[in-house]
């Protein structure tokens, strides 16, 4: 069985605020896996996420951008075999974090789907790599968030993944953030943000597995 992305949710512009915001409600009940991205303010408080149905969210390796200024982070949660159900939330919270965050719901994931992540920063440049990842068996689905210090959006990324959500950084909001993603993938990955301007970048990734194909 491969995996399939089922819904992905964002907050709306007139939502967000310095200390956070909720997504809109969408349904999860095709979903077994959600994974979480967001990008925000290092100077502000730690980010925390919760949902509508109290699922257990596992952190991913939180990285920063690399410049002397107002750094960004980026981080990944997911839940795994989830509670789902209608009308489904998720609320991402951090004082003065000024956080842009992303929800994906993915069905047909196998029920210990984490297989690996990557993460990276950098500063003055004009594109960011999360880093290598080798999938450890083929059909993985793979998502990358990725943010700079610019209040524009991402040109592009490369190596064939599809930009979900490209959202440009709003004073006193949010910072600027985007979310891609790349189903079936096969192979070692590096996928390449681009955007226009020099700018502090950082970008995380992680690959998650299908069920094992029979014989086991």
């Amino acid at each position: 069985m491969n995996l399939t992305f089922g819904q992905i949710g964002h907050m709306p512009d007139a939502g967000w605020t310095a200390n956070g915001g909720t997504t809109p409600p969408v349904s999860s009940l095709s979903s077994n896996l959600i994974v979480l991205g967001a990008t925000y303010d290092a100077s502000g408080g730690a980010v925390n996420v919760s949902d509508t149905f109290g699922n257990v969210w596992i952190p991913h390796t939180e990285k920063v951008s690399l410049g002397g200024g107002s750094n960004i982070k980026a981080r990944l949660w997911h839940a795994e075999n989830i509670i789902g159900g209608v009308p489904h939330t998720f609320t991402f919270t951090g004082l003065n974090s000024f956080i842009q965050g992303f929800a994906i719901g993915i069905s047909g994931a196998s029920s210990t789907p984490f297989d690996a992540e990557s993460g990276a920063g950098n500063s003055g440049a004009t594109a960011i790599q999360p880093g290598l990842i080798t999938p450890a068996q083929t059909d993985e689905f793979m998502i990358t968030v990725a943010g700079f210090t610019l209040n524009t959006v991402f040109d592009l990324i490369t190596s064939g993944f599809t930009i979900q959500f490209n959202s440009a950084g709003i004073a006193g909001q949010r910072v600027t953030g985007g979310l891609a993603l790349k189903v079936f993938s096969v192979g070692t990955e590096n996928p390449t943000w681009n955007w226009t301007g020099l700018a502090d970048g950082v970008a995380v990734m992680a690959a998650f597995k299908p069920p094992p194909v029979p014989p086991f």
